[in-house]
């Protein structure tokens, strides 16, 4: 019984000190990964009944669940918050943090390390995707999917336009401001 109480409750200590390496002031989740990487289901769990992968306080199927990542529009709906190391990762969605299993989860990422150029995230970086205003045919880039940490490699693989490098999916993309990103020639 002891050594059961004393085991959770470092878990919960584990578990509170990993969000606050992961959590902003203003509630932001922000990743630690060297690479912006987002993650979304598998194959085999978007065949399944329930195409979603939870995310859960603790790294535990027994803990309670927070949120959920699913597939939308060609991309994954969580940033991977830590490296995928081991049967349960650290994710952020929105403004909630938590661990999802592994196994049951793909990534997705926009660097292959050989394009001419990389973009690094100049400061804190919002990635925005791209949001229909009102079910016309003006786009807004408003919503922040996430956010990147000054220096994180963000992609080497991008288009531009007048106000954004763009990381292109099957159906949509992400938008980034090119005033938050430094565009650096590959050595």
């Amino acid at each position: 019984m002891k050594r059961t109480l004393c085991t959770t409750i470092l878990m919960l200590c584990l578990t509170v000190i990993s969000a606050q390496k992961h959590t902003l002031n203003n509630g932001i989740v922000q990743a630690k990964t060297k690479v912006l990487t987002l993650v979304r289901p598998n194959d085999a769990t978007l065949r399944s009944d329930d195409p979603m992968v939870k995310i859960r306080q603790q790294p535990t199927v027994k803990a309670n669940a927070v949120g959920e990542i699913y597939f939308f529009e060609g991309l994954g709906t969580a940033v991977l918050l830590e490296e995928k190391t081991q049967k349960w990762v650290c994710v952020g969605h929105n403004k909630t943090y938590g661990y999802s299993n592994s196994n049951f989860l793909d990534t997705q990422d926009w660097y292959t390390g050989k394009g001419e150029y990389r973009l690094i995230a100049d400061g804190l970086t919002p990635i925005y995707v791209e949001s229909m205003a009102d079910g016309d045919d003006d786009y807004r880039y408003d919503k922040a999917l996430c956010y990147a940490r000054s220096g994180m490699i963000l992609a080497d693989k991008f288009s531009e336009n007048e106000q954004y490098y763009i990381l292109e999916t099957a159906h949509t993309g992400l938008f980034i401001p090119k005033t938050r990103v430094r565009k650096e020639k590959r050595r």
